[in-house]
């Protein structure tokens, strides 16, 4: 019938890329089915997918359909302290802005150049946790957007 179902059934290490080729059937599809859980937002690879989605809504006309599994649209929009949503993202910040690299052998040789090697090496650490920083709105905002979408609230069916 044409449709393909990509279900994330191995969990991505922490640090790891999304499949190229996960991000190009997102881009490639009509419609995406987004099912939000409660631990939804402590993935950052279903953070990511979400925001390639909903900038395929935006850029390519894609449609969405969310599906609220124990969980309400506000949870999205992290309005209150109980939202597993806004928790979850608070403890992605604090992860990224802990980030410290991993030395290496070379980071034993160039610490010989000196104050120069630590000045580089500390614009590099920052420049990645601000661009991490930069995702982390990114998922935000794809969740504001989804939460707006008219979706599937599964508490309000008959049968939950």
């Amino acid at each position: 019938m044409g449709i393909s179902v990509f279900k994330d059934d191995v969990k991505l290490e922490r640090g790891k890329h999304i499949s190229t080729e996960l991000l190009k059937a997102i881009e490639e599809s009509r419609i995406a089915i987004i099912i939000f859980s409660e631990d939804y937002a402590s993935s950052t690879w279903c953070l990511e997918e979400l925001a390639t989605i909903m900038e395929c809504v935006d850029q390519k006309e894609q449609t969405a359909y969310p599906v609220f599994y124990n969980v309400e649209p506000s949870d999205l929009r992290m309005k209150g302290e109980k939202s597993s949503f806004a928790k979850a993202l608070e403890k992605h910040v604090e992860d990224f802005k802990a980030y410290k690299p991993e030395a290496d052998h070379m980071d034993y040789a160039m610490q010989r150049l000196g104050k120069r090697y630590l000045a580089l090496r500390e614009a590099k650490r920052n420049q990645t946790i601000r661009d991490n920083l930069e995702k982390v709105q990114r998922w935000k905002n794809a969740l504001h957007r989804a939460a707006g979408i008219a979706g599937l609230d599964v508490r309000k069916t008959a049968n939950g």
